[in-house]
């Protein structure tokens, strides 16, 4: 699934190509989405997953180090369609996740992921094809206040109405090609998440998020001069490649971005001990570095001021516990990358499968598998 060259990672994700990219979100204090991005959400705000269940100790749960591997095959949206418009393909992608319990409500989690893709589409000629990628490591450090329970130890703080809170601060170690690609040194969002569990029986958990990311980058335009050989982007740059400008320039990526607002929703809804289904959205509303001002050449139709680039992930899970213990895993999923409106700015994309332009391959469908530890 192609959707990297739509979206290059302005917001901060391992691998937008996959769902698995969304684990690493919520999880980070959000980008998440895979199958389990609403669990990961309860983690991130510091939360029991809605309905689970109060189960015995284990001595091993003293330990302060835990994580998990999970492996995720995923097809674009592109393989339903049929003729010429079929954009047939698939990735494999493997995420990596650990965290360390610092003391109790504060915790650092770091997430890798790496995507292969084993079947190329048609739009090849804008990829790499059967590429491995490895994406950015995403590190959250994630605090969520507690209060003492007055038994001589402490419980999670609450709003009023049984709200909880977390706050987090997600950072990015820039590895991936494609931050290489944009001279990111790395970027940085403080995040804020409020939660609600108990509803509806117990069963039913609601999240809502916002965050700001800012990125720092080395280069604030849409492309750059190469000055020798060995420059990286000149190193990234592909022969007759889309982002080998007829200039000589090298493109840095169309929707390179300053800063942006990031909204987050989550509904989880525990079916019973194993079952569980949910949903994610996020807004990201980016703000470029170009500022472009009123002058005589300014077109009809045109937007003057910060340059603007909206994107919004819509995730549907379908979740099941292998185990009663819920140490294996699997799941389900959707996942949406797509700008919130159409073309033309007057239909809103629904969020969670893209079916107005299929072939686009902004949504993408797989199965993921996870153990953890």
């Amino acid at each position: 699934m192609q959707i990297s060259s739509r979206f290059p990672l302005f917001f901060q994700i391992p691998s937008v190509r996959v769902a698995a990219v969304a684990i690493t979100v919520v999880t980070a204090g959000l980008q998440a989405a895979d199958g389990h991005a609403q669990a990961a959400a309860a983690a991130a705000a510091g939360l029991e997953t809605a309905g689970s269940a109060k189960k015995k100790s284990k001595p091993s749960e003293a330990f302060p180090l835990t994580g998990s591997v999970a492996l995720a095959p995923s097809i674009p949206s592109g393989a339903l369609v049929t003729g010429e418009a079929n954009r047939t393909g698939l990735d494999m992608t493997l995420t990596l996740s650990a965290t360390y319990a610092i003391m109790p409500g504060l915790n650092l989690t770091a997430t890798q992921n790496v995507n292969k893709n084993l079947v190329t589409n048609a739009d090849s000629g804008a990829s790499r094809p059967y590429d491995t990628s490895v994406s950015d490591m995403i590190v959250n450090l994630g605090w969520s206040p507690r209060v003492s329970d007055g038994k001589g130890g402490t419980k999670a703080f609450r709003l009023p109405g049984g709200i909880g809170m977390s706050l987090g601060l997600v950072g990015n170690i820039p590895v991936s090609r494609a931050s290489k690609y944009v001279g990111r040194y790395t970027s940085l969002t403080p995040t804020m998440n409020f939660n609600k569990g108990g509803l509806l029986g117990g069963k039913l958990l609601l999240v809502a998020g916002i965050g700001v990311l800012n990125n720092f980058n080395k280069y604030t335009q849409s492309s750059t001069e190469p000055v020798g050989t060995n420059d990286v982007a000149l190193a990234l740059t592909r022969t007759g490649g889309a982002e080998a400008l007829s200039n000589g320039n090298i493109a840095t990526g169309s929707n390179l971005t300053s800063f942006a607002f990031r909204s987050l929703a989550v509904a989880n809804f525990q079916i019973n001990d194993r079952w569980s289904c949910g949903l994610t959205y996020m807004l990201f509303n980016g703000f470029r570095y170009f500022d472009a001002r009123q002058d005589e050449y300014t077109g009809k139709y045109a937007r003057v001021g910060r340059g603007r680039v909206d994107t919004q992930w819509g995730i549907a899970s379908l979740n099941y516990n292998i185990d009663a213990d819920g140490i294996w895993s699997a799941s389900l999923y959707s996942f949406t990358a797509s700008p919130p409106f159409s073309a033309d700015g007057k239909t809103y994309r629904f969020p969670f499968f893209d079916f107005r332009s299929t072939a686009d391959n902004f949504s993408s469908i797989g199965l993921q598998a996870s153990r953890s530890f």
